[in-house]
Parts: C-alpha cells; structure tokens; sequence
C-alpha cells in the first residue's frame, strides 16, 4: 500500500489512495503507522477513494483507530495529494466526508479553499450566545457555537496572559458546552486574531482549522471581528471567511509533503 505523509501547519497525517472498490478495516493500519515510535508517526491516517470523475470520499481514523471528526488541516492535505497525485484535471473537485460533501479548490502553489459549513447554534441555546466566563481573577466575554462539535470562544486582551494550565478550570462551568474545544482569541485588528486551542481530553493542541473557523464565526456573528479575518497560529496564518449571505465558511491554508513511501504489509499484519 502507498502512502504519502503530509503537514497541514502544525498537524500531519498519513495519506493514502485505495484501489477500487477496495475495502476493510483501517483502524489497525492507523494504529501502527500513526505511532511514532514504532510506525511512521502521524495525527491521522487518511484513506481515499475515487468515487467517479473528480468524485472521492474521505474517511480519517486517530492514532488510536478510531475514526475522528471532520478535520480542515486533514482536508487541505488530502485534496493536495488528489491534486499532486495526477487524479484530477480541474482545480475544483467534490470530497464527500462523514459530516457532508465539500467542494475544495486548489489555489495554486501551497494554497488550498475549503467550505468549513455553517456555524450552528448550540442544543437549546441562539446562534453566537455570548456568556461571560471567569478565568485568573478576570471576567472574560466568550461566544459558543457548534461547529462539528462545540467551541466557546473567548476573546482575551492579550493571549500571552493567559495560562493554558488553568482552561481546564472551565471545562465545568456554566457557560461552557460539554465537551467543548475552548479557544483564546486575541483581537490584534478587526481583520486579525491571534489564537490558541484548549481540548477537554487532551490540553492544549497546535493549529486547529475548525477551531480557527469557529473563532472567525464568533467575531463575526458577534461583531467583534469583520467577517473575513487572517489566524494567526503557532506555525502558520489561515485566513478564514464568513459569509452573511449564505452563512458559511471558508478557509484557506497550506498543505505540504513531507516524504512518501510504501507500507510494509507484514508491520501491519503482525500489530
């Protein structure tokens, strides 16, 4: 089986292509070539198939075998492999994915365009509610949504004030959707934040997409940012649109190949 690992900003995955109609269960090759002492070492493994003309599906499974929610960095990869790997003509091309079909477009060089979805409202709750959320001594105004899954996001002075080892003081409070990813949102300008991601299982994590597009529909549903914002992350920028009209978002950002290669079939089999 081939396979090409690639770096979307700070999260990487291992990507490969399935022969038609070829099918199985993925979870014990994610679990050992995602392990990064023993395997190749990824984020994610991520299989796709061609579905028909300029038509594929994409399944993404955890280090843990697990299949995992819809990822923008896994999807700026995956469409940059369709792309480089020859298999399709235009720069548009439909990617049906586990929570619905996208429509990304190479941008040309490292740059890819992705339709995110629309920001939804919370169960129970108003698109965008705001809520005002203690944190180090200091009251903070936070916006929560559901974005494949729910954000609250709040929106800091100064991002460098604040110690990540105290969002998870948070995590019960109310206010706060179970399970949410908290987001820290700095305002450097209307049209740039500068951000970091808290998740409840894991801490703190590196150069979230949805994330990024969760905090960009909050400003903007909220009024705080303009509706098209630049990210600013800790390896990179990802600009991320709004759009009034249609209530969607989309971002753009950079995919990169770091190596390729072929699996070891038997490595696998003996996991």
């Amino acid at each position: 089986m081939k396979f090409s690992k690639w770096r979307g900003l700070g999260s990487d995955f291992i990507i490969t292509v399935l022969d038609k109609n070829e099918t199985g269960d993925y979870a014990p090759v994610s679990r050992a070539v995602c392990n990064r002492k023993q395997g190749i070492g990824a984020d994610g493994f991520v299989t796709l198939s061609q579905k028909g003309a300029e038509v594929f599906e994409m399944k993404t499974y955890g280090p843990d075998g697990e299949k995992t929610a819809f990822c923008g960095n896994a999807v700026r990869c995956a469409s940059m492999h369709i792309k480089k790997s020859g298999l399709i003509k235009s720069g548009v091309f439909k990617l049906i994915t586990a929570f619905g079909t996208i429509y990304p477009e190479i941008l040309g060089g490292r740059l890819i365009k992705t339709d995110i979805g629309s920001p939804l409202p919370l169960s129970g709750g108003k698109l965008a509610a705001k809520v005002s959320i203690p944190l180090c001594g200091k009251k903070y105004e936070a916006v929560s949504l559901f974005l494949h899954g729910n954000h609250t996001v709040i929106f800091v002075g100064d991002i460098r004030s604040i110690n990540l080892e105290n969002a998870s003081e948070l995590a019960s409070m109310d206010g706060i959707a179970e399970g949410s990813r908290i987001e820290f949102a700095e305002k450097i300008s209307g049209a740039l934040v500068r951000m970091k991601v808290w998740r409840a299982f894991d801490g703190q994590i590196e150069d979230c997409g949805i994330s990024s597009c969760a905090a960009a529909a909050a400003g903007a549903l909220s009024g705080i940012t303009e509706n098209n914002i630049s990210v600013l992350l800790d390896n990179g920028e990802l600009l991320v649109e709004f759009s009034p009209e249609n209530g969607r978002l989309y971002m753009t950002g950079p995919a990169d190949e770091i190596c390729s290669g072929v699996f070891n079939n038997n490595f696998i089999l003996n996991q």
